[in-house]
């Protein structure tokens, strides 16, 4: 049912009466469907097949940014490795993978977020810190779950050795 309400909302352009409205994840359905119909004749009666794809689409992404987070906190190759093969085969991936659900999507978005806020923690560079946070603000938008990383966002600094002070603050 989640799937046929998401793909009804995308077709109008509207948010889903669901939780937040899911509405990143049907606006960015809408715009898929806009381009497909007006370029290439996609029909409303193909909208769900499209979005599943599009979602197909995006769980090789979903792992191999889980791999890359993996592998940026652990300094492993094979740690990250044996992270994108459990993530390959998590019945959560395997399942919603081929559905228009916005589970993969989410953990798309999550992963690519943490890596940017990680990256600009150890970089020192404010401007990915603030773009992790973003991505992970976009994130908690796509599905809400996410919002339980918050967390991440004030303990991080300090565990990759920012100093409290005024300045960090």
């Amino acid at each position: 049912w989640d799937g046929l309400d998401y793909t009804i909302s995308s077709l109008h352009g509207e948010p889903s009466p669901m939780a937040l409205g899911r509405s990143l994840f049907t606006l960015f359905n809408f715009a898929l469907y806009t381009f497909a119909h007006k370029v290439f004749g996609v029909g409303p009666g193909n909208a769900y097949v499209l979005f599943k794809f599009a979602v197909v689409a995006q769980v090789p992404l979903a792992i191999v940014m889980c791999w890359i987070l993996a592998r940026d906190l652990t300094g492993s190759l094979l740690g990250a490795t044996l992270s994108g093969l459990m993530i390959a085969a998590c019945p959560v991936v395997v399942l919603y993978g081929s559905q228009v659900m916005t589970e993969v999507p989410s953990l798309w978005l999550l992963t690519a977020a943490l890596i940017v806020h990680l990256r600009g923690l150890r970089s020192r560079r404010v401007g990915l810190v603030l773009a992790g946070t973003a991505l992970l603000g976009l994130a908690v938008n796509l599905r809400e779950t996410n919002a339980f990383y918050f967390p991440w966002l004030v303990f991080a600094p300090f565990v990759t050795g920012w100093k409290f002070d005024r300045k960090t603050i």
